[in-house]
């Protein structure tokens, strides 16, 4: 996950940097290790990771990433120095331009809101329409009262994996689509993790890989991703 938070050269310097802090150890760097092994003690165990579960180490890496820059540019002689200044140079040029383009996400309209609007000047009034529950639902920017909605719950089949015979995981989801003439999903919500993991939610998987790939009945009409971009270079993260 770190390359998508960081950049490649950022994540490299950053890996580097933990068993470079071993040499000349002191308190300071010492702190800064421990809440990293904490932090993924607790947090490796975990079935998901977003990319947005970094957040807690990612002060911590860029303090230890830094202080390795630092030590590389006072170090080296003669052509291995300027080796080391050309590699520290590209860390941090790449970053800034990295985070730069990152930070204009949020000078743009969310996508989810972009797909809402799109709904209420595309989408016929009283139309049935099936979305997701979960952390990033369509539900907020759909207006229920001039829509039909139902929630066909992906998130409960989650926690119910290995409880539920497939056909009773299939019947159920075919219930809460029912007829819905359209169907509004947020990739980052389960099918981005459902297609990283199939074995874990097979049937579900094998719905939304049907659904997305239109043999389930359903064809894609619109999408909507903001992605990070500066100066016409485009970031994909859709992983």
């Amino acid at each position: 996950l770190l390359p998508l938070a960081f950049g490649w050269p950022l994540t490299v310097a950053a890996a580097v940097a933990l068993p470079a802090a071993f040499r000349g150890l002191h308190w300071r760097r010492a702190v800064l290790l421990l809440w990293v092994a904490l932090y993924l003690i607790t947090a490796a165990p975990l079935f998901v990771k977003p990319v947005r579960y970094l957040l807690p180490i990612v002060p911590p890496l860029l303090i230890l990433a830094a202080d390795l820059c630092r030590r590389l540019w006072n170090c080296g002689a003669g052509r291995s120095r300027w080796v080391l200044w050309f590699a520290v140079a590209g860390v941090v040029a790449h970053s800034v331009f990295y985070g730069l383009a990152y930070m204009r996400v949020w000078t743009q309209e969310d996508s989810r809101i972009q797909a809402g609007r799109w709904i209420a000047a595309h989408v016929p009034a009283g139309s049935r329409i099936a979305i997701e529950h979960g952390a990033f639902p369509m539900g907020p920017v759909i207006d229920t009262e001039r829509y039909d909605v139902r929630e066909f719950w992906t998130g409960l089949l989650f926690y119910a994996r290995g409880q539920l015979l497939g056909r009773t995981t299939a019947d159920l989801i075919e219930s809460r689509l029912g007829r819905a003439e359209y169907v509004a999903i947020t990739d980052v919500n389960r099918l981005t993790h459902l297609l990283a993991a199939p074995e874990a939610l097979p049937v579900v998987t094998s719905f939304y890989r049907r659904l997305t790939a239109g043999t389930l009945g359903y064809r894609l009409v619109e999408r909507f991703k903001v992605y990070p971009e500066l100066a016409g270079v485009r970031f994909d993260d859709d992983g």
